[in-house]
């Protein structure tokens, strides 16, 4: 990771070709570094988010979309427990994780919702090796607030987001 004041290195061939696969393949990314809250719990480590079939559906029909039009708008009618929330929220921190200056909403119809997801992030964030983690410069409702109001949303909506910084493989990597 490239901390603050520290020089940028350059990556080798080798760190090139895990960053480039890191970044363009979601499912190996998720199952080497996201870990998930078990549904049953043990106390041991945290289970590593493996795609069941619902999500890699989701992900292959976003990345199709992604494809054909440079750009992925979806609305997902989704099923109770078939993980639909946890690949959205993984597939943003992905993302977000990979670009610099991206920035994830969480938006939602009440509370107890966000407080879930944002959790879910938190979990991905705290977990995520510090090779591959990226900064973040936010992590607050407050945040938020200014550029929802633009959209015409209120503050009383709950609501929270994170910013990211893009991760060392994007930093480093100064040939290109």
């Amino acid at each position: 990771m490239s901390h603050e004041g520290a020089a940028p290195a350059t990556l080798s061939a080798r760190e090139k070709a895990i960053c480039e696969r890191l970044k363009d393949d979601f499912p190996h990314y998720a199952a080497k570094y996201l870990r998930i809250r078990p549904k049953e719990v043990t106390g041991g480590e945290l289970p590593a988010l493996k795609l069941n079939r619902a999500q890699l559906y989701i992900h292959e029909r976003l990345e199709a979309q992604l494809k054909r039009r440079g750009f992925v708008r979806a609305i997902v009618l989704k099923g109770r427990q078939q993980g639909c929330s946890t690949y959205v929220e993984a597939r943003f921190y992905w993302k977000g994780s990979h670009l610099k200056g991206v920035s994830a909403y969480i938006l939602t119809h009440e509370d107890a919702a966000t407080v879930n997801l944002f959790d879910m992030a938190k979990r991905y964030h705290d977990h995520i090796p510090t090779l591959v983690m990226p900064s973040t410069s936010a992590s607050n409702a407050a945040v938020c607030r200014p550029l929802l109001r633009g959209a015409g949303q209120s503050d009383s909506r709950a609501q929270h987001c994170l910013r990211y910084q893009g991760t060392v493989c994007d930093m480093r990597n100064d040939e290109g």
